[in-house]
Order: C-alpha cells, then sequence, then structure tokens
C-alpha cells in the first residue's frame, strides 16, 4: 500500500485504501470484528470494540474505507496517544544525617519512598515514578535527600493507540530523524 497523499488516484483505489463491509442484522451487538476486510492484510487491531447494538429488526450494512497516511497530514494517523520524557531521577539519602523520621515518605506525592518502622530506615521503591518535585527534599528537617536528573540517562515513554506497537513507531520515527538529518547534511555540502 502507499499512502493516501502519494497516491495518483482521483479518491480511493486499490493501492492507497482497502474497503471493509459490515452487513449484520439485529438483534446483537456489532464489534469491528464484523468488518470484513477485502484484504486479510488491513484488519481491526482489536476486534471486541463494540461499534453499536441493533434491536430487533433493525440491520446495518456499511463500506468503511481504510486509508494509510501520515500524522503530518492529519491527526488521525499518528500512532501515538503521548510521548514523553524526563531525566532518570538520581536519588541520594545521607545515612549520616538521615534520622530516618519518615517526613520524606510521607510527603512524597508520588510513592517513590517506603519507610520501614521495625527497621528505622528510608527506601526508595520506586525511583521511575520520582517526578523530581523536591517534595521530599523539602520536607526533610535534615537536609539528608538530594534529587537530581543523572547526566546523560532518561526515561521515554511512548503511549499509543494500539494500531502500532511503541518499538515500532519508535524505530519508524528514528528513521524519519535519520533521513532528515541526511537531507540537512545534503543540503549544506
Amino acid at each position: 500500500m502507499v499512502l493516501a497523499s502519494e497516491c495518483d488516484c482521483e479518491g480511493n483505489c486499490p493501492r492507497c485504501s482497502v474497503s471493509l463491509l459490515l452487513k449484520e442484522k439485529g438483534p446483537k451487538t456489532v464489534y469491528s470484528g464484523d468488518l470484513k476486510s477485502q484484504d486479510p492484510e488491513v484488519v481491526p487491531y482489536n476486534d471486541t470494540i463494540p461499534l453499536m447494538k441493533l434491536k430487533e429488526g433493525e440491520e446495518v450494512e456499511l463500506i468503511a474505507i481504510a486509508q494509510l497516511g501520515k500524522g503530518l497530514e492529519h491527526a488521525k494517523w499518528q500512532p501515538t496517544t503521548a510521548c514523553a520524557y524526563k531525566y532518570y531521577p538520581q536519588i541520594t539519602i545521607d545515612t549520616e544525617k538521615c534520622e530516618a523520621c519518615g517526613l520524606c515518605a510521607s510527603e512524597c506525592p508520588r510513592g517513590v519512598y517506603e519507610f520501614d518502622e521495625k527497621k528505622n530506615l528510608i527506601k526508595v521503591v520506586d525511583l521511575e515514578n520520582c517526578s523530581m518535585c523536591k517534595t521530599c527534599v523539602r520536607g526533610c528537617t535534615t537536609d539528608s535527600i538530594t534529587v537530581e536528573g543523572e547526566e546523560g540517562k532518561y526515561i521515554f515513554r511512548i503511549e499509543t493507540d494500539g494500531s502500532l506497537p511503541p518499538e515500532e513507531v519508535l524505530k519508524r520515527a528514528c528513521d524519519i530523524l535519520s533521513d532528515k538529518s541526511n537531507e540537512i547534511i545534503e543540503f549544506f555540502k
């Protein structure tokens, strides 16, 4: 399949689109899996999404057109719903200064710390959940906690709509950036 914007047809053709037929009679719940594709390679990524409920005597018949496109052309073709990065947190607890009062654990809004009353000890239990807001630092009366971003290390999260796995989205994005970088290099030569 070619991108819809790169096809020379007037609208929809087998090169840039696929038709999916839906023909059902009630009473029943119609699911995405009921869409019959003319191309076995192009199917709904999840076949259990309810589309509609048909009552007795009701029926539906439609043809849906799926086109291949880029998010640059329209938001409906963006495979990601969220993408973010942050520095990897580096939390240091100075055990010489720390009185193990547990204030940092109770002040932290993200549950990064745990206070073990039996051992009278503060532990970092969810480092990656730390947003580096430093509420724990401000709550510590002995200045025994430091929170910084680790140089050269990041947490990168990609949330997709399910049409592509996050690994594939990242790989394709890197390929696009690489191609664009090569274009800039060639331009300056």
